[in-house]
């Protein structure tokens, strides 16, 4: 079994944003969706603030969709902690690593009410798709383009223009403003 990380900033942040979205995303997240998750946040993050919540510039392609580097230590941090739970169980043929928030986040401290409210929206837009609508959305022109384990800069995927929104995001927003 690995050591536990020490928690330097940054890995707390994403630690912090990671627990946030375990805590509120629902019974049915999977390590995928949290991925996607983090990324769409991130890349929100960018577009408003020119920084990210999680602290991260890049991400990683993988078959799924982006990746935060460092998440697998920082759900370890998480797990020792007790803040989390994890579980393997198979959807289909499919096995999904599950989470479990077991303790309320600590994110006062590391996340501002901004981050947070980007989180909930992200987590909002996506709670009734499947980790793989999820991750197709996050199969953009840049994630075409990068080799398959290379970094995808957050902001080089924030400045995208002129793309139409996947249709379940518009009507998301759109009951949003009722």
């Amino acid at each position: 079994m690995g050591s536990v990380p020490v928690a330097n900033e940054a890995l707390q942040r994403l630690a912090a944003a990671a627990h946030f979205v375990i805590a509120n995303a629902g019974d049915d997240l999977g390590k995928t969706k949290l991925n996607k998750i983090l990324w769409f946040a991130d890349c929100a993050a960018w577009r408003r603030t020119g920084r990210t919540i999680t602290g991260l510039t890049h991400y990683a392609k993988l078959q799924y969709g982006p990746v935060p580097p460092k998440l697998d230590a920082a759900l370890m941090l998480l797990a020792a902690d007790g803040a989390v739970e994890s579980d393997k169980h198979y959807v289909g043929t499919y096995v999904r690593h599950g989470f479990f928030s077991k303790k309320s986040p600590a994110t006062g401290n590391i996340l501002g009410p901004d981050e947070q409210a980007i989180l909930s929206e992200i987590i909002d837009a996506v709670r009734n798709m499947t980790a793989f609508e999820v991750s197709e959305l996050s199969h953009d022109a840049l994630w075409h383009e990068t080799a398959h384990g290379g970094k995808i800069s957050v902001e080089a995927a924030s400045v995208k223009m002129f793309e139409t929104p996947d249709p379940r995001i518009l009507d998301w927003a759109r009951s949003r403003r009722a």
